[in-house]
């Protein structure tokens, strides 16, 4: 058995490598919304390889072993050719008005290929578990323990290996399951050997693999094809491409394009720039709303702290103005790791500068670990687009932009301190800001803010000042003036002049009444921790036009009525077809067997007590465990730590409770229950406890924090882990089909479960949604009641 387990461990090592792989390449070539939909249906044929084990059951088969070890070997070679397959085949989803056929049939070639290693793995962990059912609680331990280290595995490898490369160790590791399952000892160590040089061939050689762009975002496709792509990384949190993109500019393309900086090309003279700024305001920088706040405080040796540092502009616009410290902390380390060493000399060694700390971390992370007061906290366009970090790629959370965030914002300015935040959608900005300004006890916000936008297109980046005392007219005039490049900006906000301000009063009282949050038509309210959605701003999928009464801007009516190529808001198109497969495959996994698989067939108690069980038990894991992802990002702070720390923790823990069930009475309905009640008891404390935990533990090092993390997770996991092997040693005597179908319905509502947590966190907000998931245990745990008493007694002791 202890080749099963081995072989069982790296299989699901494999499967849950490639699909964060995948979801890394696909934010590259798409967007992360088509990442998250395109891997959830690939992920949908795992709940179809149990369908097919049930129709045609193999744990009785003579040659089992040989039909496992085969199908390990293709799941290797189905790993090996997705990239081929992702090179060969370009889809773009704007092509889907234009060339509907040929665009949907080049996504269901792609769809496919990254299917197929899904789907063999399904059949491969489906089989094991039907004939080996009286093992559950052992080898459900290996299979959860395998997927832990495959996340962890990502984190440590996509530098080295890249996430193309990565594609082929996939394939390695398969292959290295195969030679566990191969009963030929000869045969097993060749294969085992040719698993070793393959997983080693991205390592050796000269030029790393590559993938070619799907789509021109930004024009990124046009200098790949060009040959202008000067540097490649794959960077734990995003893939970084330096693009020669002009003279005395570099391109920092994230994800493809996704994303943008610029490393501009500098001297490192601060003087000759200083006198020289209003020629070189957008030469040197992307224009005078990057140093605006630093203009302000000239001379005054200010505290600055850039979130999102990227290429260094707003850096060096501290430097330029006499700033005496700069805090520069950028999530994507890579960038700044380049501009420290290859592009130190382009760039005038900003990051090298003596007054400059520049960090690899989170925003509000680092906040919250330092009781340091700045004259300016400065943010410029500042989100990510991995969906990796973001714990999903369905709807991607913005813990900048919450209640919370500009409470510590406010907290870590000095008296006179300067908020400069450049981001889209102020109106919402506003109601964010001013709720927390009056949460914290201050009043007049109005009289605090200036917001200065384009006067000539939907600005999306509009620049919000916030000062921490009462504007005078003087700054007021010399910030509008800065500002009004070429007479091509207006204020929008403005502390004592009515006919500058857009919002009304109640957008600064923090507290916007119900009446206008149902009159403006997208999502107005003020986003929190608990919501964090501030880029979910659809209410309905009609176009929307320009109407001040409203406060739909041209910024906001085009944020709402962009990507309709396909003839549908495209930001929301993953959350209808993902609905729609989850219908489709419901029916599949549900109607199939019963129509087709002896045990469908045959008439035995409790079938689809079964089912709603293990249906149950889908739902509720993932739902708990994508939530709590989000929920740590405020305890770990760094997004990828955060993941990597969240999913371990919770599988480990699942893995130990599995291995652990087996010391249940079998024979006693009390026994089994105790685990259910457990997970109820566990969610709740943490729910209760983590603020206290959280606030405590905030100042000290990331691995104490992540550790405290993982202690608080392994105990909701330990019992998590604990139902599924008790259901499937009760099915196990039912006839057969019958495990690997459970199997099925198991995993089909992971993915369910995974669009879900969205829809609910949306609605109901993380607290809520983890509450609404324990109730699902509680579901299973009344079902348990009718599963046993309609199943023999087990005697687990054998």
């Amino acid at each position: 058995m202890h080749s099963v387990r081995l072989g069982l461990y790296f299989i699901a090592f494999t499967t849950l490598l490639l699909e964060l792989t995948l979801i890394r390449i696909f934010d590259h070539l798409w967007f992360p919304n088509m990442a998250y939909m395109v891997i959830t249906l690939a992920m949908f044929s795992i709940g179809v390889s149990g369908v097919i084990v049930s129709l045609k059951p193999i744990d009785q088969h003579r040659r089992f072993w040989v039909i496992i070890a085969i199908l390990a070997v293709a799941m290797a070679i189905a790993c090996y050719v997705i990239l081929p397959v992702l090179n060969d085949l370009q889809f773009n989803y704007k092509h889907i008005g234009k060339y509907p056929v040929k665009a949907l049939q080049t996504f269901m070639l792609i769809l496919t290929a990254i299917a197929t290693p899904f789907l063999i793995s399904g059949l491969i962990i489906s089989a094991i578990f039907s004939r080996f059912a009286d093992k559950i609680q052992s080898l459900y331990f290996w299979d959860l323990i395998g997927a832990a280290s495959g996340c962890v595995a990502i984190l440590l490898a996509v530098q080295q290996y890249g996430a193309p490369g990565l594609l082929i160790l996939c394939a390695a590791t398969a292959l290295i399951a195969a030679s566990f399952f191969i009963p030929s000892r000869i045969l097993s160590l060749i294969v085992l050997a040719l698993a070793v040089a393959v997983g080693l061939k991205p390592l050796l050689r000269d030029k790393p693999y590559d993938i070619a762009p799907h789509m021109n975002k930004r024009g990124f496709a046009n200098y790949y094809y060009s040959g202008k792509i000067e540097t490649s990384v794959w960077d734990p949190v995003s893939s970084i491409d330096i693009v020669d993109y002009r003279g005395g500019i570099k391109w920092i393309a994230y994800d493809g394009g996704t994303q943008t900086s610029y490393y501009y090309k500098f001297d490192g003279d601060y003087d000759a720039l200083r006198k020289n700024i209003e020629k070189l305001k957008t030469i040197q920088f992307w224009g005078p709303m990057v140093l605006v706040s630093h203009y302000l405080k000239a001379n005054t040796d200010s505290d600055v702290l850039v979130i999102g540092a990227a290429g260094g502009q707003e850096t060096k616009a501290a430097l330029l103005y006499g700033a005496k410290h700069v805090d520069a902390v950028e999530l994507v380390g890579s960038v700044v790791e380049l501009a420290k060493t290859r592009y130190a000399e382009w760039t005038g060694n900003i990051y090298n500068d003596p007054r400059v700390n520049a960090v690899r971390g989170e925003g509000r992370s680092f906040l919250r670990g330092t009781n340091h007061k700045y004259d300016i906290i400065q943010m410029m366009s500042n989100h990510t687009s991995s969906s990796l970090a973001a714990g999903s790629g369905a709807i991607s959370p913005v813990y900048l932009q919450t209640v919370e965030a500009y409470k510590e914002y406010f907290q870590h300015l000095k008296k006179d301190g300067i908020l400069h935040i450049n981001h889209h959608l102020f109106p919402r900005m506003m109601a964010a800001a001013s709720r927390a300004w009056e949460e914290l006890g201050l009043t007049n916000f109005r009289d605090h803010v200036l917001v200065v936008e384009s006067s000539q297109s939907a600005d999306n980046l509009p620049t919000t000042l916030i000062s921490m005392t009462p504007w005078t007219s003087e700054d007021l005039a010399r910030a509008e003036s800065f500002l009004n490049y070429n007479n091509t900006f207006h204020t929008v906000v403005h502390p004592s002049d009515p006919e500058k301000n857009y919002l009304p009063d109640e957008f600064f009282t923090g507290e916007i009444s119900a009446k206008t949050i149902e009159r403006v038509p997208y999502r107005i309210s003020a986003p929190t921790d608990d919501k964090p959605f501030f880029n979910f701003i659809r209410k309905s999928l009609a176009i929307e036009q320009i109407d001040d009464s409203k406060y739909v801007n041209a910024s906001a009516a085009f944020l709402l009525n962009k990507r309709r190529e396909a003839g549908f808001p495209l930001d929301v198109l993953h959350l209808f077809v993902t609905g729609g497969a989850s219908i489709l495959f419901a029916l599949i996994v549900l109607g199939v067997p019963m129509l087709f698989s002896r045990t469908g067939r045959e008439k035995w108690q409790g079938k689809m007590t079964f089912m709603g069980y293990f249906a149950c038990l889908g739902a509720g894991f993932i739902i708990i465990e994508l939530v709590l992802i989000q929920v740590f990002m405020k305890l770990i702070g760094f997004p990828t730590y955060t993941y990597a720390t969240a999913v371990f923790s919770m599988l480990l823990g699942a893995g130990l409770g599995s291995a652990f069930s087996s010391r249940l009475d079998f024979n006693r309905l009390s026994s089994l229950r105790k685990p259910f009640m457990a997970v109820l008891i566990t969610i709740g404390i943490l729910l209760i406890t983590k603020d206290m935990l959280f606030n405590f533990a905030l100042t000290w090092s990331l691995g104490i924090r992540m550790l405290i993390a993982s202690l608080m997770l392994v105990p909701v996991g330990f019992f998590l882990g604990m139902p599924f092997p008790i259901g499937i040693s009760l099915a196990r005597f039912k006839p057969q089909g019958t495990v690997a179908w459970c199997w099925a319905m198991n995993g089909l509502c992971t993915i369910v479960g995974g669009l879900l947590s969205v829809v609910l966190s949306l609605y109901l907000g993380f607290t809520l949604t983890i509450i609404a998931a324990s109730m699902l245990y509680l579901l299973a745990m009344l079902l348990l009641g009718r599963m046993f008493h309609v199943t023999e007694p087990v005697n687990q002791a054998t």
